[in-house]
């Protein structure tokens, strides 16, 4: 008996393999439309979307459910964020928040906004005009954030972080954007600034009182607060574009010797100048 003799076809295997494993180390093929990304990555900002969704700290039970992860799977990332700054861990609540890193990233991102740069110039020119303090805000989730502050000659006690957000109805900057924005963009920040409030005992500014406040706010260019940023005199005044939309917020803080009547009414016609300027500038 005689065996066949080995089909013609049959060829070793290893080198269609060989090329095929070649083919899938190169650069993707056109063909393919949704190349391939680093599933760790995809997943690290699951989580940051996670929290920025929540609008407010978040436990590491909340951010598991809210991202779909494990904890224990999800602890290990917190561990990353937090030691790069891109998260802090509360040491009282141990919640999760956005840390240094993010608040830096924010603002980066924002000064690289259309017509950030004409404020900017506007920003330096008058801390060199006046020598006062100023710092520029913009409105983001987080509510009125920090993208400037420039120091005058008379350096603060304290110093504010870029990328820091200020609370909305407990500041005279947050009630200047709430008193030019529809209702709808505040409304959530407001809700959760008033149940904070509302736990720690601080003031909680009722829905009339706003009101008031924003017909005043509303009545002049800029006004003129010690309910500021810091305790002790503050010039307020919002930012408009070319459309009379709000753009930003710029917030002087005068040197002690501009306190006279007389000083604070030249601040006042500088700062009305720029912001004549800036509503033509900002198209």
């Amino acid at each position: 008996m005689t065996s066949a003799p080995p089909s013609k076809a049959a060829k070793p295997a290893v080198p269609a393999a060989a090329d095929a494993a070649k083919a899938s180390r190169g650069r993707p093929r056109k063909a393919d439309s949704d190349p391939m990304g680093i599933q760790a990555v995809d997943i690290a900002l699951d989580i940051i979307a996670a929290l920025v969704a929540r609008q407010e700290a978040m436990s590491l039970s909340e951010l598991s459910r809210a991202s779909d992860l494990q904890p224990s799977k999800l602890h290990r990332y917190l561990v990353s964020f937090t030691r790069k700054g891109l998260l802090r861990q509360s040491s009282v609540t141990g919640h999760y928040d956005f840390g240094p890193f993010a608040r830096r990233i924010g603002a980066a991102a924002f000064n690289r906004h259309h017509g950030m740069n004409v404020v900017h110039e506007a920003v330096s020119t008058l801390v060199a005009e006046a020598g006062c303090t100023v710092y520029l805000y913009i409105w983001t989730e987080l509510g009125p954030t920090l993208v400037r502050s420039e120091m005058g000659r008379s350096p603060m006690a304290v110093n504010l972080r870029e990328g820091s957000a200020l609370p909305i109805s407990g500041s005279a900057v947050g009630r200047t954007f709430m008193a030019y924005s529809p209702a709808s963009m505040t409304e959530d920040l407001l809700r959760v600034e008033r149940e904070h409030r509302k736990e720690e005992g601080g003031r909680i500014w009722s829905d009339k009182e706003l009101e008031r406040e924003f017909k005043r706010i509303r009545s002049s260019r800029m006004f003129w607060t010690s309910e500021g940023i810091l305790p002790d005199l503050l010039a307020v005044a919002p930012v408009f574009d070319a459309q009379g939309q709000l753009h930003s917020v710029i917030a002087a803080v005068p040197r002690r010797e501009q306190r006279s009547q007389i000083e604070q009414d030249r601040l006042k016609a500088l700062l009305e100048s720029h912001l004549d300027r800036l509503a033509v500038e900002l198209s």
